[in-house]
C-alpha cells in the first residue's frame, strides 16, 4: 500500500490544529450570512421601495443571491489562497528546516504538492461550508445542481492556480512577504493584461466588421476565453437562464456571453499554467544535479589512484618488485685506505 506524502499529512494538521482554522471559518460562514441577510432586507423585505423597478419575486431574489455567493466567494479565494501559501517553501527557510526537508528522501514536485495540496484541503473546507446557502436556492428551483457544481470545481481550480504560483514565488523568494506581493501583482497584471488586449482585439474586429462588413458570429479573443471574468459571469448567466428572470441583472450580456465555454477554456489554462509552476518550484527547491561529461573527469587507471599516484599494491606494482634484482649489501667493515 502506498503511503500518503507525509509532507501533505504534516501540512494539514498543522493548518488544522489550534483555533486560528476554527476561527477563520467562522468569520468566513458570518460573512456569507451577512450578505444573504443584506440582500433579503435590501430586495425582499418590507423596507424595499424603488419606483423604477417592481419588488423582484422570490426565483428573481435567489439568483441575486446566488450571483453575490459566486461573486463574493471568487473574491474571497483569490485574496486568501496566496496569503496561506506564500509561506510554503520561504518559512521553511527562514525557520532554517529547508534543509532538513530537502535531505528527505522526498522528491522536488512532492514536497511541492504536499504543500500546495495541504492547503487547498483547507480551501476546500472553506468552500463546503458554502453549499448550505447554495442548496437555499437550489431547494426553491432558482438554480440545478450542475450549476452549484461547476462553481464549487472551477472555484478549486482557481485555487489551485493561486496556491501555485504564490508556491513557485515562496520558492524564488527568501522572504514570505516578497512572495505574497509578487502573486498578487501577478494575478492583477493578469486579469488586466487578458482584459485590455481582448477588447482591444474585439474593437479592432468589429471596427474592420463595420467598414468591409461580413460578420457571422460573435467575436471573442482567446485572451478573453482564459480570463476569469468571463467564465465567472458565464456561471451567472446560466443560473440567469434557468431561473426565467429575463436579463435584468447584467442586461443583454449575459445573452451574447451564456454558454460559450469559457469554464472550460479558462479551466483547461489554469490546470496547465499550475502543472508548469508546480514543475519550476519543484526545481527551485531541488535542483537537478548537472550531467559531467567522461572526458571531463576520466576514470582512473588501473594502476592508478583517484588522485593520479600508481597504485601501491596493484598486480603490476608487485610483478615488477619480484623480478627487479636485488642490489649488492654494502659491506659493513670499512674500505681500505
Amino acid at each position: 500500500m502506498r503511503r500518503i506524502n507525509p509532507v501533505f499529512l504534516s501540512g494539514v494538521k498543522t493548518r488544522m490544529r489550534g483555533v486560528r482554522a476554527p476561527v477563520l471559518m467562522s468569520v468566513y460562514f458570518a460573512i456569507l450570512l451577512g450578505i444573504y441577510a443584506l440582500v433579503y432586507m435590501t430586495l425582499g423585505g418590507d423596507n424595499y421601495y424603488d419606483v423604477a423597478r417592481p419588488r423582484p419575486d422570490g426565483m428573481e431574489l435567489l439568483t441575486v443571491l446566488y450571483s453575490l455567493l459566486v461573486c463574493v466567494i471568487y473574491g474571497i479565494v483569490v485574496l486568501l489562497v496566496p496569503a496561506l501559501n506564500a509561506g510554503n517553501i520561504s518559512s521553511e527557510r527562514e525557520k532554517q528546516t529547508l534543509d532538513l526537508l530537502l535531505s528527505s528522501r522526498l522528491s522536488g514536485i512532492s514536497i511541492v504538492m504536499g504543500k500546495v495540496l495541504s492547503n487547498l484541503v483547507f480551501v476546500v473546507f472553506l468552500l463546503t461550508l458554502a453549499l448550505p446557502l447554495f442548496a437555499v436556492t437550489y431547494l426553491f428551483g432558482s438554480i440545478m445542481i450542475l450549476d452549484v457544481l461547476k462553481a464549487f470545481f472551477y472555484m478549486i481550480v482557481t485555487a489551485y492556480a493561486c496556491a501555485s504560483v504564490s508556491t513557485f514565488y515562496s520558492a524564488l523568494m527568501k522572504k514570505t512577504i516578497v512572495a505574497t506581493i509578487l502573486t498578487y501583482v501577478t494575478q492583477w497584471l493578469f486579469i488586466m493584461l487578458t482584459t485590455s488586449v481582448g477588447a482591444y482585439m474585439m474593437f479592432r474586429y468589429y471596427e474592420n466588421v463595420s467598414v468591409y462588413g461580413s460578420l457571422s458570429q460573435t467575436y471573442i479573443p482567446f485572451v478573453l476565453r482564459i480570463n476569469p471574468g468571463p467564465s465567472i459571469i458565464e456561471l451567472l448567466a446560466v443560473a440567469e437562464s434557468n431561473s426565467n428572470a429575463g436579463t435584468d441583472f447584467l442586461g443583454g450580456f449575459f445573452d451574447e456571453i451564456g454558454g460559450g465555454g469559457f469554464l472550460l477554456w479558462s479551466g483547461s489554462f489554469l490546470v496547465f499554467v499550475s502543472v508548469i509552476f508546480n514543475i519550476f518550484s519543484a526545481v527551485l527547491i531541488k535542483p537537478v544535479q548537472k550531467f559531467q561529461l567522461s572526458a571531463s573527469n576520466p576514470k582512473p587507471a588501473p594502476n592508478e589512484t583517484a588522485s593520479g599516484d600508481p597504485a601501491e599494491n596493484s598486480p603490476e606494482s608487485v610483478r615488477q618488485e619480484e623480478s627487479a634484482p636485488e642490489a649488492p649489501a654494502a659491506s659493513k667493515e670499512n674500505p681500505p685506505s
